[in-house]
């Protein structure tokens, strides 16, 4: 790994750490796993063949904790923060890359 990958780790460990939800995320098929995620809330989303709006919302989780992208269907149950006793279900897949997965979910 090289020095910008440790940094960046280190600084996403962080921001989740300090900002964080703690939950538990269930794929399919699998039992649940332990990890911190980040929710942007509030968010309109558009429909591409109507023009219909629903709230919805963007879960980013670290990929050390969730190694496979959440797909549709899955689900974040959040145990911690202002979110604590919700369950969020994974709608779209919206980026992977080496540190994170960032997902809409309703």
């Amino acid at each position: 790994m090289s020095q910008a990958s440790s940094d960046i780790r280190e600084a996403m460990d962080t921001i989740y750490d300090e900002f964080g939800d703690d939950a538990h995320f269930t794929a399919r098929d699998c039992p649940a796993v332990a990890c911190a995620v980040l929710i942007d809330h509030n968010l309109q989303r558009y429909g591409n063949v109507a023009a219909v709006a629903g709230k919805t919302v963007a879960l980013r989780v670290r990929r050390q904790q969730v190694a496979e992208p959440p797909r549709r269907g899955d689900v974040f149950d959040v145990t911690s923060g202002e979110f604590a006793g919700r369950t969020f279900t994974v709608d779209s897949l919206v980026a992977s890359d080496e540190f994170e997965h960032r997902v809409l979910a309703a």
